[in-house]
């Protein structure tokens, strides 16, 4: 099996006490060779991102319908006491496959490459990748 260019969140890289040498460790014995993705500083500034990339993405309905339903239902919380909605969203099941998005949208995969062929799958046409990313 040959894999593409994955991208991991942040956390991916995390030393693990059940796992011998960490998450990475372990998928380098797979044959992976993730990039990590950083973390964003700016939660609204990824938001941002990711709602730039939303327009030119075309989705599996079928394969991916639990991630856009959370999509649908990420969302900010509103403050009652000041009547303001709150700065961050909410954090939910939601908040987990929007994370998952904006960790796409922030990798440093150059826009031209972020292109969607006929299967509806994902597909990163440029073998050197430029990985220092805006949000660093």
């Amino acid at each position: 099996m040959t894999l593409g260019v994955q991208f991991w969140p942040y956390g991916g890289d995390r030393e693990n006490l059940r796992l011998e040498g960490g998450t990475l460790a372990v998928a380098d014995k797979q044959g992976m060779r993730p990039q990590i993705v950083q973390r964003p500083m700016n939660k609204v500034e990824a938001i941002s991102t990711a709602r730039a990339i939303f327009p030119r993405c075309q989705f599996d309905e079928a394969g991916c319908s639990l991630g856009l339903k959370r999509l649908r239902a990420f969302r900010k919380d509103w403050d009652d006491l000041r009547g303001v909605w709150k700065d961050r969203p909410r954090h939910d099941e939601a908040s987990h496959g929007a994370d998952a998005f904006i960790t796409f949208a922030c990798s440093s995969i150059p826009e031209e490459d972020k292109r969607v062929g006929k299967t509806g799958r994902r597909r990163y046409t440029k073998a050197s990748i430029n990985y220092s990313s805006w949000a660093a």
